[in-house]
């Protein structure tokens, strides 16, 4: 009976074993299959910015060779647009790689610096003058760069075609061990070796010596430690401080801290200096669009207000298929403070922010000093064109030459054929200082 017995229990035992063994091998086969389908959705969004960035830096290339020749002010005209246009969608795309631009500050300076001179080149031709030969001579550097980064991205495209390279090893931490096959190495080897070019000094809010400055959010803030700043991210982003781990560090202007989670699907950077959260990047599977506009600011509205406690204006936007991109500026006394920008992307079907920049609004941030007296908004919208509606009236502070700032009205207007058009008039001395034009369509409200 006792033999029976024993052998009914290694019997059942037998059994449990087996059975807890198939269920641990389903659990493991479903964690693998979930983790491979991850990385096609992340090889799938990388794909799309990496193919854009390569091929907008070929078409930032090709005007800039075209300027070179170019003897037309109009033709030039139309150049300097296009090596605008397509800068900002180079540096969009980087900035949807996971890795932010103070791991990249060499190519992505050089990005937003290029499309910014090309601006100011505009308006210089837009008045009636020519290209200076020192100007001609700085837009050849630019183009000589711009070739040089134009092949190399192109030849990791290539090899990401060929499958040589998986978009999926996009990490900062492999090139950091310097594993040479991975994308990440590469890209960080292109960065290392970018070539030289000239200082740019032009009438925009990105030129070189503005950048250098010490962020102004974080002066007289203390240094914390990586793990101060892996709370903070976590805190952030609402996850847990457990799933994030060091991914590498970034030196430069605002040196940071940057973080993932272990199934790679998160990357947040903060600085050292004062643990402010700089940028995150969310990889998630998307549903059907279901949000509209206003709802998706709502959205992004209560996520900033939740984190940083300020007055924030909405301003321009943009869709990208399952996201939308909202540029939004903190409000001190009736000004919009258009230097301390803050981007956040929000998911259109469940509206999850998945994606947010604030180097603007760490570089710039601070409590300004405002006007004692303005120039009276009745003689300001005097200023304004009389072929130009205006619609409405906002004060404002934008960035200017050098490392100042200067204090606006801001007119929104209409033209006779229904075009917009927004006219700064200097608060102090009653002087225009910019016009932009708004492109808007039911993809979003640009400026130019």
């Amino acid at each position: 009976m006792q033999k029976t017995v024993s052998k009914f229990i290694i019997i059942t035992l037998s059994i449990i074993v087996a059975g807890t063994v198939a269920i641990l091998g389903l659990e493991l086969r479903k964690q693998h299959t979930e983790r491979e389908r991850l990385e096609r959705l992340v090889d799938s969004a990388y794909a799309r910015s990496f193919s854009t960035l390569s091929s907008s830096v070929f078409e930032m290339n090709s005007s800039l060779q075209k300027m070179l020749y170019s003897q037309s002010g109009a033709a030039l005209s139309s150049l300097c647009t296009d090596v605008f246009a397509a800068s900002s969608t180079a540096h969009s795309a980087l900035s949807e790689l996971p890795f932010s631009d103070s791991a990249l500050d060499n190519t992505s300076a050089f990005l937003v610096r290029t499309g910014n001179y090309s601006f100011s080149m505009l308006k210089k031709l837009t008045g009636g003058k020519l290209l200076s030969d020192e100007e001609r001579s700085t837009l050849s550097a630019l183009s000589q760069a711009a070739a040089i980064l134009s092949q190399n991205l192109n030849d990791m495209q290539s090899a990401v075609e060929s499958g040589e390279i998986a978009l999926s090893e996009l990490s900062a931490a492999d090139a950091k061990r310097g594993e040479a096959s991975t994308l990440g190495a590469d890209i960080m080897l292109l960065e290392n070796e970018f070539p030289e070019i000239p200082t740019l000094i032009y009438d925009g809010p990105f030129s070189q010596h503005i950048k250098s400055d010490d962020p102004a959010l974080l002066r007289g803030r203390y240094e914390l430690s990586e793990d101060e700043c892996k709370i903070r991210a976590a805190k952030f982003c609402e996850t847990n401080s457990q799933s994030l781990v060091l991914s590498y560090e970034t030196s430069g202007d605002i040196p940071c801290y940057c973080f993932t989670d272990e199934r790679g699907s998160l990357n947040v950077s903060v600085t050292k200096r004062g643990g402010e959260v700089l940028s995150f990047l969310k990889t998630k599977e998307h549903g059907e669009n279901r949000l509209s506009r206003d709802e998706a600011v709502d959205k992004a509205k209560d996520f900033l207000s939740s984190r940083l406690g300020l007055s924030l204006r909405d301003s321009y936007w943009t869709v990208y298929e399952n996201s939308i991109l909202i540029n939004f500026a903190p409000v001190q006394d009736g000004y919009i403070c258009y230097p301390d920008l803050i981007k956040v992307s929000v998911a259109l079907d469940d509206g999850s922010v998945i994606a947010y920049d604030a180097a603007g609004f760490v570089s710039c941030h601070a409590e300004r000093r405002l006007l004692d007296t303005i120039f009276p908004e009745n003689d300001a919208a005097a200023k304004v064109s009389k072929e130009l509606k205006i619609l409405s009236h906002e004060l404002a502070i934008i960035p200017s030459a050098g490392k100042y700032e200067l204090f606006c009205h801001e007119f929104k207007c209409e033209n006779a054929t229904g075009d917009h058009y927004i006219v700064y008039i200097n608060a102090e001395t009653g002087e225009e200082e910019k016009i932009l034009i708004l492109l808007e369509n039911e993809n979003g409200i640009l400026t130019i």
